[in-house]
């Protein structure tokens, strides 16, 4: 948390940063949108796996062997997310 809310701060939280946002109504497009968006989704967490996929080898070429374990643990779980998306997205 950033903020004191105790000091009249407003309380901001990771979890409120990743929170979804409510997508508008789209009426009839909401399908293919959603489609659309499914895919474009996939493919950032594609882009992020292979970043941090990359980071973990080369850490664990460089002897950090802590920073490469984190890394390909973080690998293994966007690795699931994207299984996930994927069998969802075939079903949308």
């Amino acid at each position: 948390m950033r903020d004191d809310p105790r000091q009249g701060g407003y309380p901001v939280t990771i979890s409120m940063c990743l929170r979804p946002r409510r997508a508008p109504n789209l009426g009839h497009h909401q399908e293919m949108t959603s489609v659309a968006e499914l895919s474009s989704l996939s493919s950032t967490l594609k882009e992020l796996y292979d970043r941090v996929s990359t980071m973990a080898e080369s850490a664990q070429a460089d002897g950090n062997e802590d920073m490469a374990r984190e890394l390909f643990a973080v690998e293994r779980s966007l690795a699931g997310a994207l299984r996930r998306l994927g069998r969802f997205a075939q079903t949308a």
